[in-house]
């Protein structure tokens, strides 16, 4: 599982704020070349929940970075 985080930290006094996540997690049904993704988003507070959720199929796991799937993730989820 990948988690991207997003945080918002303060230029005036450093103070560090979550502003929520979303996991990437593969769902075993791709093969070695392609895999197949479940995106899900968190909401910001004390008590995370899921407020979204996406799949990223048919991902050329070898030839992209994990940075390239965060990315696609990201754009699959804002669908």
């Amino acid at each position: 599982m990948i988690v991207v985080q997003a945080t918002l930290i303060s230029a005036a006094d450093g103070r560090r704020e979550s502003l929520g996540y979303l996991t990437i997690s593969n769902d075993g049904t791709g093969n070695h070349t392609r895999r197949n993704y479940v995106i899900e988003l968190y909401s910001r507070g004390k008590k995370p929940r899921v407020v979204r959720k996406a799949r990223l199929e048919n991902w050329p796991s070898n030839a992209k970075t994990a940075m390239q799937l965060a990315m696609a993730a990201i754009k699959e989820i804002d669908k």
